[in-house]
């Protein structure tokens, strides 16, 4: 069991395949017509978004401690200021929990505005709604947002049958609404279609009994189809290439993006007249 698990709370350490730079930073803007100094605290600007959203949660100095037991550690990646004044910004959350999600999981957010605050707090308002409600979810016997995909899973080093799950958060989608074809049987909405259509490709994470958080990535615009992937923060080669493949059988709208986190975890056996997917 990690240490800041403990009774006596250690500060957690993000995993060494986080390349996040801290929660803190102060930095100077200028523009060709004034210089100026930015400062900002990302737990706090962080703590701010999850407490808009009502969740409640203690702060520490360099982490969150939701009232799920969800540990949350938010650092700066990089910042690009913009010609027209404006920010982009990167940044990492990772989320720790000692039963659900024991080794931890990273994910990128990226984002702009007007300043770093605005930056930074869109970047974790996305995370807010599309990631953490999976990673809530994820400590649940039952989930209370996800759709859910039971899968008894056959083990090569196990004598029994492992049984699987994977949840799936709400995809996000942007395209022009009126040009969405509706005569497909899942639209461009459905949780699964992202996981079921790209299977395949993640057939060693279902294979291997341990904990993996998705993220899901396509982009179809002037029939270009792109994709992206990656497994608890780390870019996974067979997954963009799969989703790519998706992405090809999408119907050219001129412009649609599509995206989506899910987890792929044990769980114990599902009730007897459990669908083999259910939705909540």
């Amino acid at each position: 069991m990690f240490g800041i698990f403990s009774r006596k709370k250690r500060e957690p350490k993000p995993s060494q395949t986080n390349p996040g730079l801290g929660p803190e930073l102060n930095t100077t803007f200028s523009n060709g017509e004034r210089s100026w100094s930015e400062h900002l605290n990302l737990v706090e600007c962080l703590s701010d978004v999850l407490g808009a959203e009502n969740i409640s949660l203690k702060r520490h100095r360099g982490w969150l401690e939701l009232d799920t037991g969800h540990i949350v550690i938010p650092q700066l990646l990089s910042l690009e200021p913009r010609e027209d004044g404006s920010v982009r910004t990167t940044s990492t959350i990772e989320v720790h929990h000692p039963s659900g999600i024991p080794e931890g999981t990273f994910e990128y957010q990226h984002s702009t505005g007007d300043n770093l605050k605005a930056s930074f707090g869109a970047g974790f308002q996305g995370w807010a709604k599309l990631d953490l409600p999976v990673l809530r979810d994820a400590v649940l016997q039952k989930p209370e947002s996800c759709s859910m995909l039971y899968m008894p899973w056959p083990s090569q080093d196990a004598p029994v049958v492992r049984h699987r799950r994977v949840l799936f958060g709400p995809v996000q989608l942007t395209a022009r609404t009126e040009f969405l074809p509706d005569s497909e049987e899942h639209g461009p909405m459905c949780p699964c279609c992202f996981f079921t259509s790209t299977m395949e490709a993640f057939q060693p994470m279902l294979d291997d009994g341990k904990f993996h958080a998705v993220r899901f990535f396509g982009m179809r615009q002037d029939n270009e189809a792109q994709g992206d992937c990656r497994i608890n923060g780390l870019d996974y080669d067979h997954g963009k290439y799969a989703i790519v493949k998706y992405v090809n059988t999408w119907t050219d709208i001129g412009f649609e993006m599509r995206k989506q986190y899910a987890v792929i975890q044990d769980c114990g056996p599902p009730p007897a007249d459990a669908p083999r997917e259910t939705s909540q």
